[in-house]
């Protein structure tokens, strides 16, 4: 997760960010939908504590979920991890995301992200739909919250794949 202020950082001193987790331990991916926790997913594996200790899978989270997957199904741009990647890629802050895939399909699924074309009002929906995802823990004098999907810029649109 990145803030406003790492965005603007990077964005100041011409450094890249490496995003950890572009789909939030999956919670991005609507699976969790309703308080679902499906059989041979992350959050019923050995890596379940990522999802509490990161804070990924709260209530918050879950619902800002729901609500970006019902945007994705009206427009019908890709899925919930296509657009979610491709929204994290689309970020001239970030120079690469760190994708965990557990087969095959996920990737094939998840590299769909390169096709997703969304116009800049249409970006701007999906950051407002997700908005109000997360409440994070204080860091050490920092602030008590955080959005999910905040914008430090105007939207810019892809101009071309980035590695």
């Amino acid at each position: 997760m990145f803030t406003v202020s790492h965005l603007d950082f990077c964005r100041a001193h011409g450094i890249g960010l490496m995003a950890y987790s572009p789909l939030a331990q999956g919670v991005l991916t609507n699976k969790y939908a309703g308080g679902a926790v499906p059989a041979g997913s992350r959050a019923t594996g050995k890596f379940a504590h990522f999802l509490t200790a990161e804070k990924a899978l709260t209530p918050e989270n879950v619902a800002a979920a729901e609500r970006y997957a019902a945007w994705v199904a009206r427009r019908g741009a890709g899925s919930c991890s296509q657009v979610a990647l491709a929204w994290v890629l689309r970020r001239p802050e970030v120079s690469t995301a760190i994708i965990g895939v557990t087969s095959v399909e996920q990737l094939e699924e998840n590299l769909k992200a390169a096709e997703v074309t969304l116009t800049d009002a249409e970006w701007k929906e999906v950051e407002a739909t997700i908005a109000l995802a997360t409440t994070r823990p204080p860091a050490a004098g920092g602030p008590t919250k955080a959005k999910r999907g905040a914008k430090a810029s105007a939207p810019r649109k892809r101009t071309g794949r980035r590695t």
